[in-house]
């Protein structure tokens, strides 16, 4: 196998995300090796596409960055913490208070209204209901949405869906922002519209790591990065 390309920039704003030879095997009868050797810095303010056919490794990756599951190997240190030495609970609040994320189902709560859905997301982290509530009502706004407020799931079109699900990993400000396939389940119209906002949010300073297979959308980003057979390396403009 060939050797795992460092995938790093000289940027002078502080790294929020730094793997070091990250590997992840899952067991079994023949051993499946999904990441070998994975070396990747992502700095504050960055916007990072990782593009790779099914099976690369992508999502993979984007969990483990996400903490929602753990290398075989290497290390990771979330905003200069080991995660490696953090205990559960130190993960949960990490998970809950840093990291948004975006999904291509959407993961919305059919009995709950939009508002609700998004203001679920400061429950995990001690946030007070009017708090929370509050911040909801603002990311609503911020995505176009506060008229649908009170409407539940059942009655959104898809691109409503995720504008909901964005409000809904943006309302308590993390550090960063997990996108995984984000536009999946939409139509090309609905899909440009969903990267215009990634864009603004980028813009705004939010720190951005999205894994797709539609490479078009990969000059939303800052840097592109790519997955095979579980090897990570850096896109060349040229090359997307």
């Amino acid at each position: 196998m060939e050797a795992a390309l460092e995938t790093t920039k000289d940027i002078s704003r502080p790294r929020l995300v730094e793997l070091r030879d990250i590997g992840k095997q899952y067991g079994g009868t023949v051993p499946t090796t999904a990441l070998a050797g994975v070396n990747l810095n992502i700095s504050y303010g960055e916007f990072v596409a990782i593009v790779g056919e099914s099976g690369s490794g992508k999502s993979t990756l984007l969990n483990i960055i996400g903490m929602l599951d753990t290398p075989t190997s290497g290390s990771y240190a979330f905003d200069g913490h080991p995660t490696e030495t953090m205990t559960p609970s130190e993960i949960a609040y990490h998970r809950a208070a840093d990291i948004g994320f975006i999904f291509q189902a959407f993961h919305l709560i059919p009995s709950r209204s939009a508002l609700d859905n998004v203001a679920m997301a400061g429950m995990y982290n001690g946030i007070p209901l009017r708090t929370r509530q509050k911040h909801a009502e603002e990311a609503l706004e911020k995505l176009g949405l506060a008229k649908k407020a009170a409407a539940f799931p059942q009655d959104l079109s898809g691109g409503e869906k995720q504008r909901v699900a964005i409000a809904r990993a943006i309302c308590n400000n993390p550090k960063l922002i997990l996108c995984d396939e984000p536009t999946g389940n939409l139509d090309s119209q609905r899909s440009l519209s969903i990267m215009h906002i990634f864009d603004e949010l980028h813009t705004e300073g939010m720190t951005l790591i999205m894994v797709t297979h539609n490479e078009k959308q990969t000059v939303f980003a800052d840097r592109v990065v790519r997955t095979r057979d579980g090897i990570l390396s850096e896109v060349e403009d040229s090359q997307v």
